[in-house]
């Protein structure tokens, strides 16, 4: 497969041991925002924490990870990746330390109001999910994740929308860690090059002869057989 981008990712490297040029990925991000969307995230924003989820589409597979804002008091604070359940607590308790360890026992509550036992409850259901190959060939592309920021419609404010980008970069997400490059890069060819190739394959227009048999005429349909 060939890649043929603005940017690169993680997993083009494998091009160089060789690729069918026959299939081509056209990466090409795009931006939506959707009125409506069946994979949606979620924010965990409360006792001093900001949790966001985002939801990846991958060559017909769903995966999630969070990222988690580090507090920092003596250097700027950024968002950490977080891909599983123990990455956030080790996120959170860092964040709890000294004057803020309050705020860890809200978080480990358990009760509905605890945002531990929330966010295992979702990645749980989440597990449950699939996704069909008609959500991409309606985006028209092998990958599409899903951002955990609410957008609203231009003079509707009551109207909130997911962002939807198709042909993300994934390296920012650190997907490697769930999906090696050379995987990745075998998923792709083989989905862009059977899955979406098939959903844009133009369907052959028969010539009239044979458009006229398949509907069950042929040269004796308006004349007498002399056969007969």
């Amino acid at each position: 497969m060939r890649i043929i981008s603005s940017f690169k990712d993680y997993y083009d490297s494998i091009q160089k041991h060789g690729q069918d040029r026959s299939i081509v990925y056209q990466r090409e991000q795009k931006d939506f925002k959707l009125a409506s969307f069946p994979y949606g995230t979620h924010n965990y924003s409360c006792f001093g924490q900001d949790i966001k989820s985002y939801t990846i589409g991958f060559c017909g597979k769903l995966y999630n990870v969070f990222k988690v804002y580090i507090h920092e008091y003596d250097k700027p604070s950024y968002y950490k990746l977080a891909l599983t359940i123990d990455e956030i607590d080790e996120a959170v308790n860092y964040n709890t330390q000294g004057k803020y360890k309050h705020q860890r026992k809200k978080y480990y509550q358990d009760d509905k109001w605890g945002q531990r036992r929330q966010i295992v409850k979702y990645i749980e259901d989440f597990s449950k999910l699939s996704v069909t190959p008609d959500v991409f060939h309606k985006l028209e592309g092998p990958i599409f994740v899903v951002y955990p920021d609410r957008l609203y419609a231009e003079g509707n404010i009551r109207q909130a929308l997911t962002k939807v980008v198709v042909n993300e970069q994934l390296s920012k997400f650190e997907f490697q860690r769930l999906v090696d490059p050379y995987t990745a890069y075998q998923e792709l060819s083989m989905f862009v090059g059977g899955v979406l190739k098939q959903a844009t394959k133009p369907v052959p227009v028969p010539d009239d002869e044979t458009l006229a048999e398949i509907k069950g005429f042929n040269k004796y349909s308006f004349r007498k057989d002399k056969s007969k």
